[in-house]
């Protein structure tokens, strides 16, 4: 409820954001940004060893967002964004946690989180043509997890998607061109908790074994992202 309740809030604040202006502002253009990017996993999130809970294998994604900016003083803005990310699960992951070396056959599918952010952000002018800014923001982090089904030498496994939140952080630092084209760095993070099943079936002539196992695991989703975008 309290994630829920949370969510809530934020979605809340998005919608009074864009309705209503900032009150006592000396500028009244809002700006509304579109980007893409890549998104590098850091930390327990990128790790490929299996052996470790918390890893989650993630490999190099991508990133597709949206921004509104709405002005409060001179330099200073209140951002609220929606990112979208996807990290396909590392082949390295799945090597470790099967212990085979052989090609893997099938589908790996992929991380998958939304993240609907809201914060403040200050931009200042370094000459007529570029403005650098710096920002962070607190929001929600919704992920659903692989769902890989595929085989890999005498092993094939597979793993039910699931879903889950948490609280996230985002703090970003870039400079923009021309009062239009953006470039930008972007750390985002939240450690969410899952449950899902995971099937393993070992088969070689004469022998098969089939292991079930129920997994509840915080997977913390960090992400470097680095970002081009244009805002109008």
């Amino acid at each position: 409820m309290v994630r829920i309740s949370l969510a809530l809030a934020v979605v809340g604040l998005i919608v009074l954001l864009i309705s209503e202006p900032a009150m006592g502002q000396t500028e009244s253009k809002i700006d509304f940004g579109i980007n893409v990017g890549l998104a590098l996993p850091n930390g327990d999130f990128g790790s490929t060893n299996a052996n470790s809970d918390n890893s989650g294998g993630a490999a190099t994604g991508f990133s597709v967002g949206a921004d509104v900016g709405v002005p409060v003083a001179k330099g200073l803005s209140w951002w609220t964004s929606f990112y979208f990310v996807s990290n396909a699960l590392s082949e390295d992951y799945v090597k470790s946690a099967t212990g085979e070396t052989s090609a893997i056959t099938g589908e790996l599918s992929s991380w998958t989180t939304i993240w609907p952010m809201t914060g403040i952000r200050y931009a200042a002018a370094v000459s007529d043509q570029i403005d650098l800014f710096g920002g962070a923001q607190v929001g929600m982090l919704f992920g659903t997890t692989p769902e890989p089904s595929a085989t890999q030498g005498p092993v094939r496994f597979s793993a039910e998607s699931a879903s889950s939140s948490a609280v996230a952080f985002s703090f970003t630092g870039g400079l923009i061109l021309n009062d239009r084209f953006t470039g930008s760095i972007r750390y985002m993070t939240g450690q969410p908790t899952y449950k899902y099943k995971v099937t393993t079936v070992y088969s070689v002539p004469g022998f098969t074994s089939t292991t079930y196992w129920n997994r509840e695991v915080d997977h913390p989703a960090s992400l470097l992202q680095f970002v081009v975008g244009v805002q109008f």
